[in-house]
């Protein structure tokens, strides 16, 4: 009996100890997010004495695993219940960066998993006491936007100047190009069908500026018919965002 007594408290007792402590992560599931905002957390304190800890982050790509950041903030002292914690009640943090991208005010666009340790600081040897877990995407505010040739414009030249606007805000992509899509609207279609099923007239890819003339190495375009085009913004080898589509 007392063999049975002692292994129940053996494996009871981590439980009791990580529960002393709660954490709920408060950073949005989506959108842009900075680095600060990682450390958007509410602490609770199920005890009645006051501990001393320490949080320690690691931000894993959600898609690969690979830990692309790592960080251990300063102490804090948590009392009875919960506490509402800033980044600025947190240093000094220090961060590793496994990617300089990261190094950022704001996190590059993706899928994301960050994991929340809570230390307990002021035992004997530092123990964890708490972790979380959340997953969250980021994507642009706002998409590249199309500035000219304006849409439902008739063309003037058979060797158009495209330009557009770069997706916003700019600081959270780390190797931006575009892809330049144009392609005739067939009778009885939309510009989405011509975009979607039509075989491109002109395409350019990895372009890295907000502009790019028609070649005149290419066939010129028949200023009688009607033209769809679309600009596709990539952030390295993935997908970012993509325009609206204007003939």
């Amino acid at each position: 009996m007392i063999k049975i007594f002692f292994y129940v408290w053996i494996l009871v007792f981590p439980l009791q100890a990580i529960s002393q402590v709660n954490i709920n992560v408060q950073m949005p599931h989506a959108g842009m997010v900075q680095k600060e905002r990682l450390w958007d957390v509410v602490l609770v304190n199920n005890n009645n004495t006051v501990l001393d800890v320490t949080l320690q982050l690691n931000l894993q790509n959600a898609s690969t695993g690979q830990v692309v950041l790592s960080a251990t903030t300063g102490n804090i002292l948590l009392g009875k219940g919960a506490k509402i914690v800033k980044s600025n009640q947190l240093q000094p943090i220090n961060y590793t960066y496994n990617l300089p991208d990261f190094s950022r005010n704001f996190l590059p666009m993706g899928a994301y998993l960050a994991c929340y340790t809570v230390i307990d600081a002021g035992a004997r040897k530092e123990v964890p006491i708490a972790e979380d877990c959340i997953r969250f995407n980021i994507d642009p505010l706002s998409p590249p936007l199309l500035i000219s040739p304006t849409d439902k414009s008739l063309l003037e030249t058979p060797y158009p100047h495209f330009t557009w606007m770069p997706p916003a805000p700019f600081d959270m992509f780390t190797t931006l190009t575009y892809d330049l899509l144009v392609t005739e609207v067939l009778q009885g279609q939309s510009a989405s069908e011509a975009i979607q099923y039509n075989s491109p007239i002109y395409s350019r890819s990895n372009l890295t500026q907000a502009y790019e003339s028609y070649a005149n190495s290419f066939t010129k375009l028949d200023t009688g018919k009607i033209y769809a085009w679309q600009i596709i913004a990539n952030n390295g080898l993935n997908y970012a965002a993509k325009t609206e589509i204007w003939t």
